[in-house]
């Protein structure tokens, strides 16, 4: 800043206008290299610095920067040399600011290019690391006993129903067949199962008839009565006999939905009745993926 007297101070005493526009460059050049933006670009050194500073404007278009003092008038030279210190203290704010901004543009700039992209969420409920439906111990259509680590590797559909049931459960299996004829090849990495709420009914044989009706490589399992609700509680499944006419002639109460495990046994994914197979061919590919 001794510099800028001396040079302001020589300029006065000379009174030469031409030694006062070379100072006034001076000024500018070495307030940008105390607040280190010498090499910024003009454009937006104009932009960010105060009128009275720009480099581009001359003294006559900035009509705020204070006339030099002439010699002699001690008060006029101690007043432009605070008006100078504000104007480089505002510089320098300035300058801060810009940095600040441009680095931070930077930053969003680079964050923005490397974010992955999101993970399409599933048409289905999510229900991964749900406490349920671990495991069942059951029988198959063809009488041979099974468990969910069976079928490890595949991707599971599983249902709870019976065959005497009059909408939810055929309107289920219908669309489970639809999905699997919609997967074509990846069919075979799907494995469906339709679990019976009623064994006393639904026997093996039955089983054996109703199930595979709707796709060939669908299996029904069934279990003995307590089996079947050790297995439904599993599940967290309601599930209640409505008395018909006779001891034989009745209806169940039951919750409905399709229970979706991905290829290592993880239970991931619960369907809504009716969800419809262009969300279930959506979830399964994304777990084949």
């Amino acid at each position: 800043m001794e510099y800028l007297r001396r040079c302001r101070w020589q300029c006065v005493s000379n009174n030469h206008e031409g030694e006062r526009d070379n100072v006034m460059a001076k000024e500018v050049f070495f307030i940008q290299f105390l607040t280190g933006m010498a090499n910024v670009p003009p454009m937006i050194m104009k932009f960010a610095m105060p009128v009275s500073l720009s480099p581009t404007l001359s003294r006559r278009e900035a009509p705020l920067l204070n006339p030099l003092p002439q010699a002699g008038e001690e008060a006029n030279e101690k007043s432009s040399l605070q008006s100078l210190r504000a104007r480089e203290r505002t510089n320098r704010y300035a300058s801060f600011t810009l940095k600040l901004l441009l680095v931070s543009l930077v930053i969003a700039s680079l964050y923005g290019c490397n974010q992955p992209q999101a993970v399409q969420p599933f048409k289905s409920t999510n229900v991964t690391g749900i406490d349920s439906g671990k495991d069942f111990k059951l029988t198959d259509h063809l009488g041979k006993p099974r468990t969910l680590s069976d079928f490890k590797g595949k991707i599971v559909m599983l249902f709870f129903g019976y065959t005497r049931c009059p909408e939810a459960c055929p309107n289920t299996l219908m669309e489970l067949a639809l999905v699997m004829k919609r997967l074509g090849p990846d069919a075979d990495k799907v494995q469906v199962l339709f679990i019976t709420l009623d064994p006393e009914r639904d026997t093996q044989a039955l089983l054996a008839q109703y199930v595979p009706a709707f796709n060939p490589k669908f299996i029904g399992l069934y279990g003995t009565p307590a089996q079947i609700a050790e297995t439904a509680k599993e599940y967290h499944l309601f599930y209640s006999k409505e008395p018909g006419n006779s001891p034989d002639n009745y209806t169940l109460n039951h919750s409905v939905g399709t229970y979706i495990y991905d290829q290592s046994g993880r239970l991931r994914l619960h369907a809504a009745y009716g969800q419809g197979v262009d969300a279930l061919v959506h979830d399964i590919k994304l777990l084949l993926n």
